[in-house]
């Protein structure tokens, strides 16, 4: 399949989603937000360069971020979101 521009990906965005980067899609259901990577057929074209734009690390990013999330959420009294699952 070709790359795809942001501007394509939001014409044709999913129900319940409220914006995309060049490296995720974010979805609000409810109360709970929802923060995907993108799959391979929604990576995007770079449009000054016009070369394909390929999310790096991405679960490792997502797993990361989790990490740090519960880390502050159990050891200080920061106030964050509650992260029900990371996949």
């Amino acid at each position: 399949m070709e790359p795809v521009t942001n501007q394509m990906l939001n014409a044709r965005r999913e129900e319940s989603c409220v914006g995309v980067t060049t490296e995720r899609k974010y979805f609000r259901v409810g109360q709970t937000w929802i923060k995907r990577s993108l799959r391979p057929s929604e990576w995007q074209i770079n449009p000054f360069a016009g070369t394909l734009v390929v999310p790096r690390f991405g679960l490792e990013r997502i797993l990361n971020e989790a990490a740090a999330m519960q880390f502050i959420a159990e050891k200080t009294n920061i106030p964050i979101p509650k992260l029900y699952a990371c996949f």
